[in-house]
């Protein structure tokens, strides 16, 4: 039976000792402290200061700027007024640009409490944490999330762009798609609700899943836009709309407007979605995975929903995998292939049925690959190429660090501190089979040419270009086999294809108004 890895920190052993060494150690304690005395406290970290004064909790985005808090608020108050002071504004059939404004200074003050929630159970109850507290390690070079000081200065230009676009896109789909925002008029029974809440969050997940799945495959996008999301390493609410404005107009408001279009929701149900989404959001990531995470607690009945250590484990560096951004869009990334069970055992409790039977299978299936892998091995004869076990042997910084990828073994050792993803990381993979720690990643171009340079020789009884002993273990469509390539047809432009169905769709209701989303025409 798989059991879950404890989380809570083990209790340490007190050993006895004898009166004559017990005084020995006082004195040496007493001592030590006099010494001690005389040193001045190290002065606070800048994540310290930050948590300390709450500097953090200054407007929408946590970037901690009065100008940015000044523009946010700036926004929402010009709505309220242009739709109070100007009626003929307004768009019949559709809720008031007054009331637009009303729920944005909401959703502000909702973002506000519940990333406060969400970072007090992190800060006060570690064991729920999705990552061991050791990796949360900072400096006084970075703030609060692991993030330089640099990186935060232009995050202040990310966020007022963000602000701005995000205004412009809500007033755009209210004036171009008459009742998009429904107004009080528009009202379903209690089952349609119920159903509508569910398939729009489908429809928004699928929607998001490609436009993320595309910042990952995309050269340009990474280093860009998306890119720009994955600068914090460490998980922390504050960091869900810290990106470039572009990336979050295409993951968030370019998602919620399509599912709006083909699964129009009535004017109730339209804001419980805002605040389900919102909570979503910030508990993916909130670096924890527990109860705590009321919107993904609350749909784990739903078949291959994620928990946060999902998610999270996408931006520990594994960024070919859990593209889903709700929970329950967790079907999408087992549909396409790209789920995986992250940290599940280590979050005990919080890991999914999904979960579980992923790691029964996998590890089923990394034994029969091992002991393949061995057989292959005694039927190769070529002394010239890597053994099992002389690849076992270096494990570690003083042995060497090496790791086959694709059936070619690798000395990364001189490559530890020059690695983006950390030394950990490679010190991991180390003396052993990590194609699929490689494939997981979604390395560039550039990583093969670095590769190359490593190269020690071939791995003894492996297929080249294959994984002998841990082959690739998530499912995949064939068709799909080339949509992480960074290459131009079979990388860039195919993971955009799914997109085009959902597209059409949209097309075909804004011309018929067949799903009724011209509520004021239906």
């Amino acid at each position: 039976m798989i059991k879950p890895l404890s989380r809570k920190a083990s209790t340490p052993t007190v050993m006895r000792r004898d009166s004559s060494a017990l005084s020995t150690h006082l004195e040496k304690m007493i001592s030590l402290k006099k010494s001690l005395s005389t040193i001045q406290p190290a002065p606070k970290t800048l994540a310290e200061t930050q948590y300390d004064e709450g500097s953090h909790f200054s407007n929408l985005l946590f970037g901690g700027n009065v100008w940015n808090t000044a523009l946010e608020w700036g926004l929402r108050i010009g709505l309220v007024a242009a739709g109070t002071w100007f009626p003929q504004l307004n768009v019949t059939g559709s809720q008031t640009l007054t009331e637009m404004g009303l729920w944005l200074m909401a959703q502000s003050v909702f973002i506000r409490g519940y990333n406060a929630f969400l970072e007090w159970v992190f800060f006060n109850y570690p064991e729920y944490r999705t990552q061991p507290t050791k990796a949360h390690a900072l400096n006084t070079k970075t703030d609060l999330v692991g993030r330089e000081i640099r990186l935060l200065e232009a995050q202040k230009w990310n966020d007022r762009g963000t602000m701005c676009l995000d205004i412009a896109w809500n007033l755009l789909m209210y004036y171009t798609i008459p009742g998009y925002y429904p107004g009080r008029q528009v009202q379903h029974s209690l089952a349609t609700r119920a159903l509508r809440l569910v398939l729009h969050q489908y429809a928004m997940s699928y929607a998001m899943y490609w436009v993320h799945r595309a910042g990952h495959v995309s050269e340009f996008e990474w280093k860009y836009l998306h890119g720009v999301h994955h600068h914090p390493t460490t998980p922390l609410s504050r960091v869900t709309y810290q990106s470039h404005p572009i990336d979050n107009w295409q993951a968030g408001m370019v998602g919620q407007s399509c599912a709006q279009v083909l699964v129009p929701l009535d004017h109730a149900t339209f804001y419980v979605h805002i605040f389900l989404r919102i909570m979503e959001s910030l508990e993916k990531h909130s670096g924890i995975s527990c109860a705590a995470n009321l919107a993904h607690s609350a749909q784990r009945v739903f078949p291959f929903s994620q928990m946060p250590h999902h998610h999270d484990w996408h931006h520990e560096g594994h960024k070919s995998c859990n593209f889903s951004f709700s929970a329950i869009g967790g079907f999408w990334d087992w549909l396409f292939g790209t789920r995986m069970e992250g940290r599940a055992q280590y979050c005990g409790e919080a890991a999914t049925a999904t979960d579980w039977r992923m790691i029964a299978t996998n590890q089923a299936i990394q034994e029969e690959a091992a002991r393949r892998a061995r057989a292959a091995e005694a039927a190769d004869s070529d002394t010239s190429k890597v053994s099992l076990d002389d690849l076992a042997g270096h494990n570690s910084e003083k042995t060497g660090v090496w790791m086959a990828i694709g059936g070619v073994v690798y000395d990364a050792t001189a490559y530890l501190d020059e690695h983006p993803g950390g030394r950990d990381a490679l010190l991991g993979a180390a003396g052993r089979d990590a194609t699929e720690d490689y494939n997981a990643i979604g390395h560039s171009k550039a990583a093969l040419d670095v590769l190359e340079k490593m190269r020690v020789a071939d791995l003894r009884g492996a297929v080249a270009g294959g994984d002998a002993s841990t082959p690739w273990l998530k499912h995949k469509w064939k068709f799909m086999a080339g949509m992480d390539d960074p290459s131009f047809w079979d990388g860039h432009v195919s993971v955009h294809v799914p997109l085009v169905p959902m597209f059409a769709a949209i097309v075909w209701a804004l011309k018929t108004n067949a799903t009724g989303v011209f509520s004021v025409l239906a």
